[in-house]
């Protein structure tokens, strides 16, 4: 597996930070991606990767579109069967992170999430015992 020291490599300082937040604010409406013009320009000025940056930026839950797409889902799904007139439309999503739980929680959120907050947001790990079981918290 991979390790998350390995992924993110050099802890972010302060400054860093305070400058990622000055840009994620003056960019706050614009798409996040690694050809983002104003992300590139982040990186080049903080002698980081693009994708180091983006992963920065999309490490707060309440930011990402990918982590928070479940939601999403539950009101279109909610909206689309009342228009066609169906019921019991569900949709739905997840995310499987390769990277285990113990290292994914220091760099995601606030660093004090509990597996089952990860869980109650649709982010799940490979892991197959007890009530960690990934497949069937998917298709259970």
């Amino acid at each position: 597996m991979t390790r998350a020291r390995d992924l993110y490599g050099q802890p972010w300082r302060e400054r860093e930070y305070v400058v990622a937040l000055h840009y994620y604010l003056e960019h706050k409406g614009e798409p996040r991606h690694d050809g983002s013009p104003f992300l590139q320009e982040l990186a080049q000025v903080l002698d980081r990767t693009v994708g180091s940056v983006l992963m920065r930026m999309e490490k707060a839950y309440w930011t990402s579109d990918k982590a928070r797409l479940h939601e999403r889902l539950a009101d279109l799904s909610k909206t689309w069967a009342a228009r066609a007139g169906l019921k019991d439309v569900v949709m739905d999503s997840f995310i499987v992170s390769p990277t285990p739980y113990d290292e994914l929680r220091e760099y995601y959120g606030d660093g004090t999430w509990a597996k089952q907050k990860f869980a109650d947001c649709h982010i799940l790990f490979f892991e197959r015992a007890g009530d960690c079981d990934y497949v069937a918290k998917l298709f259970g």
